[in-house]
This record gives C-alpha cells, sequence and structure tokens, in this order.
C-alpha cells in the first residue's frame, strides 16, 4: 500500500459543504413529501409517539390494550424528531385537514439531508485517498444524482441513515490513517468511529453483519504506516470495539426494556424463519436482473469492475473493505424472502452499502483523459446517458403507483417488459401524452374539470358531473358546434336544475333534462368554453355507496368545426382531493389511475389549502431549497 499524500482540509471540507447545499436543495425540490411503504409509517409512527406521549409504544394512547411495539429500530425515529417538531409547528399554521400532509412532508427532509452527507462524505474520502479534486467531485455525483440514492431520498426508510453511520465511520478510520505519523493516535475519533458503526444496527438491525468488516479494518488500516506497532493496533482495535460496543450496548438495553431480551428484536424470534428464498434468484437477482438488478438501478455501478481491478493497486485495504460491504449486505439479503426490496425502487436494502460500492470507481475516473482515452470516456458517457432515463423513471413517478398496477403471479425478474424502469417510463409517457391533450391538442373538446369519473372507461363518458363544470372547445375555425346529451332522471330526490353558459353568454336556465335531452351549441373561437352548472346533490345521503356531491349525468358530448369532428379528451379519472388520513393519503398518492407526478408540489397544488396558503407553503419550500443550491455554487466547489 503506497504512502497516503498529506491531506489539507481546509479546501476539501469547504467543497464537501457546497456539495452538500447543492445536492440538499436538489433532492428537495425533487422530493415528495409522503410515505410509500409501511416501514416509513411504523418509523414515523414512534416519532410522533414519542413527542405526543413520550414513549415507543405505536399505542401509546391507549391504556386499554397492551403495548404494541415497531419491529424495527429506534434510530432513526429519534433521529427525525427535531423534523418532526418544526413539521408538526408548521401544520398548526394550517388547516387541520393537511396535518397529516404536513408532518410528513418534513419529515421526508431527512433523507435529502442524509443523502446529501454520504454524498459529501463520499466525496471526502476521493480526496484522501490522494485522487483529484475534480474525481473526487464526479465520484461523488455519480453517487448523488446517478444511482438509485436519489430516487431513494424522496423516501423515508432506513437505508440512507444506516449508510450514514457506517460510511461515516469508515470516513473517520481513513482520516486517522493520516494522524498515524504522529507521536499518538488520536483515540476518541477512534471511539467515535467504533460508535457510529455501533449505532447502524440500532436504525436497521441487520446492518451488524457489516460491523466485523469494519473491525477488521480497523485493524489493518494502520499497517505500512510510519508509526505502526502491534500495540498500537491492538489498542486501536480495542478501542474502536468498545465505542461499536457501546452503540450495540444501547440498542440491547432498548431491546431487553421493551421486549424483555437483550437479544430480541421486534422482529421476534420467527425472523430466521423468513431466510427462505433460493440464493441464487436473491443473488443474480439483486445484481443483475432487469428487474431488480443494481446494475440497471444505479448505472454508475456498470463500471465497479474495472474500478476495483484499479483501485486495488492504489490502496488493497481499502478495496478489500468496499468489496465486503457489498458482499456482507449481498450474502445476507439473498436468502431473506423479500430480497427485491419489497415494492421499493430498487434492491432497496443494497443501498447501504452503495457508498463502498461507487468508492471504487474514483480509480476509473483518474484514468481518463477526455478523447486521449476515447474507449473509457465513451464508456462513461454511455453509462451517464443510461443514468438519464432511469433517474426520470424513479423521480417522477410514485413507486407503488407501478406495483399496485403490474403486481401478478406473473411478474419476470427477468423480462425486461415488467422492469419498473420500463413501467415508470411507460406511466410518465402516458401521463405526458394526457397533459398535452387537456391543454394543448387542437381540434379538442375537453372535459376540463368539474367531472367525476368515467363510467363508461376507455370511453370519456358516460359520466357524471359535479355541481360545477367546465368544458373547452379548442377548434381552428370561426366557431363550433357542440352537442351536449344530459340526464338528470336519476338524481335523488328529483331531477336536477342545469345551466349553460358559452363564454360568459347564459344560454339555458334552470331547464330539467329529465327525460334525457341533447343541448346543440354554437361556440365561438373567442368564447370557447362552456360552462355546465346543475343542482347539487349528495348520493351518501340516499343510500348509495358514492363520495362527494354530483350534479347530472352526461351521456354523450360531441364537437364539429368546419365538418371535421372534434376529439373528446379528458381525465378519465379525475384526481380528487388530498384526503386528509394517512393511510387514505398513502392510496391516494399512490393510485395509477390518477397520473400523480410524484413531486412535492404537485400534491400541494392538490391539497384542499386554499390558493394563498399554497403559494405560501410552496414559497417556503422553493425558498430553502433554492436557498441551498445558491449557497453551495457560490462556495465554487
Amino acid at each position: 500500500m503506497r504512502q497516503l499524500p498529506r491531506f489539507s482540509r481546509s479546501a476539501p471540507q469547504r467543497a464537501a459543504q457546497a456539495l452538500f447545499a447543492c445536492l440538499f436543495g436538489i433532492y428537495l425540490l425533487t422530493s415528495s413529501g409522503h410515505n410509500y411503504a409501511i416501514d416509513e409509517e411504523l418509523m414515523f409512527e414512534v416519532t410522533e409517539n414519542l413527542v405526543l406521549h413520550g414513549g415507543f409504544a405505536l399505542n401509546a394512547g391507549s391504556a386499554a390494550e397492551p403495548a404494541q411495539y415497531s419491529q424495527y429500530g429506534p434510530g432513526q425515529s429519534i433521529a427525525a424528531l427535531p423534523l418532526y417538531g418544526l413539521g408538526r409547528a408548521l401544520a398548526r399554521m394550517f388547516p387541520t385537514q393537511t396535518y397529516a400532509f404536513l408532518t410528513r412532508a418534513v419529515v421526508g427532509w431527512f433523507n435529502p439531508l442524509i443523502t446529501a452527507a454520504v454524498a459529501a462524505l463520499l466525496y471526502q474520502a476521493v480526496c484522501m485517498l490522494g485522487y483529484r479534486h475534480r474525481v473526487g467531485l464526479a465520484t461523488a455525483l455519480l453517487y448523488g444524482l446517478g444511482t438509485m440514492a436519489w430516487p431513494h431520498s424522496k423516501t423515508f426508510f432506513a437505508e440512507p441513515l444506516t449508510a450514514l453511520l457506517l460510511f461515516a465511520s469508515f470516513v473517520i478510520l481513513l482520516r486517522l490513517r493520516h494522524a498515524l505519523a504522529a507521536s499518538a493516535p488520536q483515540l476518541w475519533l477512534v471511539a467515535i468511529s467504533g460508535l457510529l458503526a455501533g449505532l447502524a444496527p440500532s436504525v436497521k438491525v441487520q446492518t451488524g453483519v457489516a460491523l466485523p468488516v469494519l473491525a477488521l479494518y480497523a485493524t489493518l488500516a494502520a499497517f505500512g504506516t510510519p508509526a505502526w506497532s502491534w500495540r498500537r493496533g491492538i489498542v486501536k482495535a480495542s478501542v474502536w470495539s468498545a465505542g461499536a460496543g457501546l452503540g450495540l450496548g444501547l440498542l440491547a438495553l432498548y431491546q431487553f426494556v421493551l421486549f424483555g431480551s437483550v437479544l430480541q428484536t421486534g422482529y421476534g424470534s420467527s425472523v430466521w424463519s423468513d431466510f427462505n428464498a433460493p440464493f441464487w434468484e436473491g443473488f443474480n437477482g439483486q445484481l443483475w436482473s432487469s428487474g431488480r438488478g443494481i446494475i440497471w438501478y444505479a448505472p454508475p455501478l456498470l463500471l465497479l469492475p474495472a474500478g476495483l481491478w484499479l483501485f486495488r493497486s492504489r490502496d488493497p485495504h481499502v478495496a478489500l473493505l468496499c468489496l465486503l460491504m457489498a458482499l456482507s449486505h449481498l450474502l445476507l439479503y439473498a436468502k431473506w424472502v423479500a430480497w427485491d426490496g419489497a415494492g421499493a425502487w430498487g434492491p432497496r436494502f443494497l443501498n447501504t452499502v452503495l457508498p463502498f460500492m461507487v468508492l471504487p470507481l474514483a480509480a476509473f475516473l483518474e484514468t481518463l483523459r477526455g478523447w486521449r482515452t476515447p474507449g473509457r470516456t465513451s464508456l462513461l458517457l454511455a453509462v451517464v446517458l443510461l443514468t438519464v432515463p432511469v433517474q426520470v423513471a424513479g423521480l417522477t413517478i410514485n413507486m407503488n403507483a407501478f406495483f399496485s398496477a403490474t403486481r401478478s403471479a406473473e411478474t419476470s425478474y427477468y423480462r425486461i417488459a415488467d422492469s419498473a424502469i420500463v413501467g415508470h417510463l411507460r406511466f410518465a409517457t402516458r401521463q405526458l401524452r394526457t397533459l398535452y391533450n387537456l391543454h394543448v391538442a387542437p381540434n379538442s373538446v375537453v372535459l376540463r374539470d368539474g367531472f367525476d369519473y368515467s363510467e363508461g372507461r376507455p370511453a370519456q363518458v358516460p359520466r357524471w358531473t359535479l355541481p360545477a363544470a367546465t368544458i373547452a372547445v379548442r377548434a381552428q375555425s370561426f366557431v363550433a358546434a357542440v352537442t351536449l346529451a344530459l340526464d338528470s332522471c336519476a338524481v335523488q330526490p328529483g331531477p336536477a336544475q342545469v345551466t349553460l353558459e358559452v363564454g360568459q353568454q347564459p344560454l339555458v336556465v334552470s331547464h330539467q333534462p329529465c327525460p334525457p335531452r341533447s343541448y346543440h351549441l354554437l361556440v365561438p373561437s373567442k368564447s370557447n368554453t362552456v360552462r355546465l352548472g346543475a343542482t347539487a346533490w349528495e348520493p351518501s345521503a340516499v343510500g348509495i355507496q358514492r363520495d362527494g356531491r354530483l350534479g347530472v349525468l352526461l351521456r354523450h358530448v360531441s364537437g364539429d368545426a368546419a365538418g371535421r369532428a372534434l376529439v373528446v379528451q379528458g381525465e378519465l379519472v379525475p384526481i380528487p382531493p388530498m384526503p386528509a388520513g394517512q393511510s387514505s393519503l398513502r392510496r391516494w398518492t399512490s393510485d395509477h389511475r390518477l397520473g400523480h407526478w410524484d413531486f412535492w408540489w404537485w400534491y400541494l397544488a392538490h391539497s384542499p389549502l386554499s390558493t394563498e396558503l399554497q403559494v405560501l407553503l410552496g414559497g417556503l419550500w422553493l425558498t430553502v431549497g433554492l436557498g441551498a443550491i445558491a449557497w453551495g455554487v457560490r462556495q465554487r466547489f
């Protein structure tokens, strides 16, 4: 192992801070503001109960039943307490029906902060290993913007925090290699490194498999340095183990108090029965299956074999650490019944060791000399180009929308058509086409707003209107003829009264279309909207299982302009207002029929908040996100 160069703190630390700020801002602007899975919801509920009831029990507010605890460790729930407090304070300033959304949205800032911190540490690690600044920056950006770390920053999953704790433990050990030439090692930093690693299982207990690997590196890292001695090596390993033991001891105390045994986790005594998946199915599936292979959800890892080969000659101990860290989780989860991540974007569990898998790419990037190395440069460009559609797919569409629409026993992990990446791109294409049809497509009659879901799918009609509805007419001729067939006979308790306006001109006032009646309207190109009003009635009030208030039944709509038929456009399932309850909220954001774009600003626009409050909240969010990016850019890396 070659001698490490002297490491100057100031410049790399300033660049790391700038990198952290920029990535945090990007993650914040592309965050979703909601939870995706029951795993996240359970950790969130523990955080909430710690604040509201001062305990870890999920049913802490009820004394009538035995306490129930989350199967997940307490680490992330505790770490998220400041953000929950901020979200709760913010939610109190807005209507109560948005409380569930706002508290989860602000707690959703957690993984943007964590993932940006991992990328900043990755940059510092590359610089500590003696690579150029640009190589460190490129490596960190490949991790932060080119892998599944970015889509997972939108979640409240526990893997990003475990990645931060394990990688921070390694970075401290790496930093200490520069201090071993001094007369005495900084043992307090060694203890902190061990403590960080020991705390990782309190977030996700399975990360305990990585601790022996880090302990081995803590022992081997000092070999070959001027100050190495067996005594110092043993002392260093002992101090690191003591720090790790403290972190594990805190978890053991938590488990003893809650479950009656230091070895009993929230998973219960039957956890090992779930390690029953065929080994090669889980092993190969996590690596290269088109459905869940990490090389497709993190395309820069296609360069990992070359990176490890080049990296081993520069620093064999770190290369061995990266390899063993990846294998520790890959082998563990290969037998896990849900090795695929259980409804997540890519092989979720490997996200814990993802920074260790990206680190060796620095050795590959170091060899690039532009077009003087055409083969390697072209390979990198091809990987970057592959990354773009993958990230677009992962960021724009809710992962649950794909799984709820496509989950079946016939789904294959090796059929490209069944890949979530392909499915998300298909969803995005369909939604873009819908937006075009609704807002741009010429020669159209558009059911713009005020309509319930279609009952003639895939046809646009018949469908009920809401008490007020708007139809847009886009025709290239001077005037268009529009025909509406309305039916109010099924309205309870009696036929509805309807009104029709073209532009601002009333044409039909208080008419009952019972029996059903067709209305023929001429719509000038300058007054291209038809407004339809109807007496409101509530189906639930007369025993019909249907939410909301309805107007009149639209049985037929058609249009003609200059002898050319106009195409009827509309959303088959219009987006209903954001619900108030957390379970309903998760179903609402996951409904693939609604065509959601998986960003906080999209959901905010469909919230029950007034336009003024939406602008206020959106402005606050944008200020933080754009402000972080602006501050980072000003640091000039």
